[in-house]
């Protein structure tokens, strides 16, 4: 009976060796297949990190810029169409040197001044997004003909500044009438 015992004792040890080998397997094994798979799905979840990282920055560059519009439209008052149209009237996004000779020629006939000349070049501007167009006119009339055409500037819907006017008064030769020459250096402003 003691042997029996002693051969059961065996059984049950040798029956607790294989079964906590096969523990100890198994818990090796599942630490493997955990490492591995942990490995895969950690690769991916640092590519997504970095994936939202540069959208991060891509989004910060865009409300930093959302912020400039959002300011300059307020500085410039320009929160309806109509505001914004007349904006681009003022400094559209082109030259157009087209449309400033027909303006320039428009206010002159709409104030019975003949011109003589007009003239283009393509000038500078302190302002990063915007340039600007020298235009040169010479017209010949008096003091009342020089106001009226300023007035014209004035009021035309393109951004026009005057820079200079020089005036050459000359004397007609059979009136003894006074005629002066006007010369004025302006600039008209567009977007780069």
């Amino acid at each position: 009976m003691l042997s029996q015992n002693s051969n059961d004792v065996m059984k049950i040890k040798k029956t607790m060796d294989v079964q906590a080998l096969v523990g100890v397997v198994l818990i090796l094994l599942s630490v493997l297949v955990y490492t591995f798979v942990t490995r895969s799905v950690s690769d991916k979840v640092a590519l997504a990190q970095a994936e939202v990282a540069t959208k991060t920055i891509v989004v910060d560059g865009l409300k930093q810029q959302i912020a400039e519009f959002k300011k300059a439209e307020e500085e410039f008052n320009v929160s309806s169409t109509v505001n914004k149209e007349k904006s681009l009237l003022a400094v559209p996004t082109k030259m157009y040197q087209d449309q400033i000779i027909k303006d320039i020629v428009g206010i002159a006939a709409g104030y019975d001044i003949t011109l003589r000349s007009l003239s283009f070049g393509k000038g500078f501007s302190s302002k990063e997004a915007v340039s600007s167009l020298q235009i040169n006119a010479g017209f010949e009339g008096n003091y009342n003909d020089l106001v009226n055409f300023l007035k014209g500037i004035e009021q035309n819907p393109r951004k026009i500044r005057i820079n200079s006017i020089s005036v050459q008064v000359g004397v007609m030769d059979l009136s003894l009438a006074k005629r002066a020459s006007f010369t004025l250096a302006m600039e008209a402003f567009y977007q780069k």
